[in-house]
């Protein structure tokens, strides 16, 4: 797998009907405590990170979870 678009740590990662999501965090370097409320998707045909909708405000150190709402659908739910 490719590497990340933006390095980043203390972000949460899921599996959101099939698609991994990279979501918020901190630069990856040690010293960068900005936030970022970038969103990172892998497209798994093309093996590459895309950027997607962002975050409305920056997350760091969150908890992501995927819930199952029906058959068909899921719901991702995001906490800081």
């Amino acid at each position: 797998m490719p590497p990340l678009i933006h390095a980043r740590r203390d972000f949460a990662l899921v599996n959101l009907n099939g698609t991994l999501l990279a979501i918020g965090g901190r630069g990856g370097e040690e010293g960068d405590y900005g936030g970022y409320s970038s969103v990172e998707l892998f497209d798994e045909d093309k093996q590459q990170w895309k950027l997607t909708t962002p975050l409305t405000i920056a997350r760091v150190a969150l908890a992501a979870a995927v819930v199952k709402v029906n058959i068909r659908s899921e719901l991702l739910v995001c906490l800081n």
